[in-house]
């Protein structure tokens, strides 16, 4: 979310980000009340319902924003939120094709709450983002999308590779558990609101149960999730559901 001074409103930025450095330009949806002021741009029509935020509908529409700029096979990793689980906007990603007829898109969600810590977006990229978004004029819808997208032309390909190694996402570096880099944030015991992420971590870590998508612990070598079906390891990157790897 980004909030601007000056207008109250929250407005909803969805990023998309690879782990290749590439973006696909930010999708934005504004907020509109059915008591706001026609001149602020955010009253809906009479026979409209006003959009507070991502539903499933602007799911879809976010779909299409995609398909608009990756013509290959792609993985869509997101969290948990309910238009991202719903399976009507899950079936409707996961039906666009490339120009060649293959299935463009698999979608992919991170464990239940764990997007804080190996979410690219969550663990590092908003934060970056909004400390050089927050230095523009925001008083206005249309100021603050100007300043959004300048904003997002200069990402640095490195800071978003940086990321995803962060989260453990990419690389080929052994990776320490989560709990201790998790002690090593809080700087003392694991704060009471995080114990189930630790927990859940601790039982994905053990091999106590299985979670959608990972087909083993992290120390263990790399095995094929069954999202990725007929596709393999090349390097660090899964060669047939990899990243568009383009700035564009």
């Amino acid at each position: 979310m980004v909030k601007l001074r000056g207008d109250s409103f929250r407005d909803t930025m969805l990023a998309t980000l690879d782990s290749e450095g590439g973006w696909v330009p930010p999708f934005y949806i504004k907020t509109q009340y059915k008591s706001a002021s026609y001149a602020s741009g955010r009253r809906p029509a009479p026979d409209e319902k006003a959009v507070k935020g991502m539903n499933n509908e602007k799911m879809k529409e976010y779909a299409d924003h995609l398909d608009r700029y990756v013509d290959e096979p792609t993985r869509l990793v997101m969290d948990r939120l309910s238009a991202h689980t719903a399976k009507s906007s899950r079936d409707y990603i996961e039906a666009k094709k490339c120009t060649d007829g293959r299935q463009k898109f698999k979608t992919l969600l991170l464990p239940p709450k764990g997007a804080f810590l190996i979410s690219p977006l969550d663990f590092g990229f908003f934060s970056y983002y909004k400390s050089e978004f927050y230095k523009y004029d925001r008083s206005t819808p249309e100021l603050k999308f100007w300043a959004a997208n300048q904003v997002w032309k200069k990402v640095d390909p490195n800071k978003v590779v940086e990321f995803f190694r962060k989260c453990h996402l990419i690389g080929r570096e052994k990776v320490g558990t989560l709990r201790q880099q998790l002690h090593e944030l809080v700087r003392s015991s694991v704060p009471e609101e995080l114990e189930d992420v630790v927990d859940f971590y601790d039982g994905w870590l053990s091999g106590a149960f299985e979670v959608d998508g990972v087909a083993a612990p992290r120390e263990l070598p790399f095995e094929l999730p069954m999202q990725l079906d007929e596709a393999g390891l090349d390097g660090i990157h899964w060669n047939k559901w990899g990243s568009h790897g383009k700035k564009l």
